[in-house]
């Protein structure tokens, strides 16, 4: 049936192109494609599957902020016109990183779904690092959402006098991770991304104040 149609193709193509050169090219193509298409048949007629690539996929629904642990992902094998880039294809490689953003049970886990450089340059441009940064109020850090965009402040050291400091402006929340039940840590821990500049300076401030943030208003 398949070389019937090719027979019409052919005989259209004829009519409708003037001069043998073009008429050669015409059948030269249908020629090629109608290889295609029968080669294509004799793979399925055999039984011959697409090809396939390594995946790791997440085992059951993971919220964001929780940390990939055993029984958290498999590895499976996709067809590859099916497997996103980025995808993971070790297990090895999710463990222990923390989900940036839900994941549904057998969806695949890429590098952007997972707190890293990758997720953080998606959201905040190239060089962008991955901030972590403990605010001292819990409560504030409740109220923060993957996707907010905040100033951290530090509060001036004891003994000194004047207003707090923006240490990071326009900082984008990547996740608020899940508080282990065994934390003794005072505080939340919040996830930014930003420059690699600003996260130093973070860093500075931590050891020395009390850190908190101010929501900006989305536009």
């Amino acid at each position: 049936m398949a070389a019937v149609s090719v027979r019409v193709l052919v005989r259209r193509w004829s009519l409708r192109l003037g001069g043998w050169p073009r008429r050669l090219l015409a059948l030269g193509l249908l020629f090629a494609a109608a290889l295609a298409a029968i080669t294509s048949h004799h793979d399925r007629a055999a039984g011959r599957p697409p090809p396939t690539v390594a995946a790791v996929v997440a085992a059951r629904d993971l919220p964001a902020g929780t940390n990939v642990g055993p029984g958290s992902a498999r590895l499976v094998r996709l067809p590859v016109a099916l497997a996103p880039a980025g995808v993971l294809t070790a297990v090895s490689a999710a463990a222990g990183r923390t989900v940036g953003a839900p994941l549904r049970r057998g969806e695949p886990i890429t590098d952007v779904r997972l707190v890293g450089p990758a997720l953080a340059a998606s959201l905040a441009g190239p060089g962008a690092v991955a901030a972590p940064v403990r605010l001292t109020d819990s409560d504030t850090a409740a109220l923060l959402r993957p996707g907010d965009r905040v100033d951290v402040l530090a509060a001036p050291e004891r003994g000194e006098g004047g207003a707090a400091r923006v240490v990071a402006a326009n900082a984008q929340v990547m996740v608020v991770p899940a508080v282990s039940p065994n934390s003794t840590a005072d505080g939340a821990l919040v996830v930014l991304a930003t420059s690699e500049k600003a996260a130093q300076t973070l860093a500075a401030a931590a050891t020395s104040g009390q850190i908190t943030v101010t929501l900006r208003a989305s536009r």
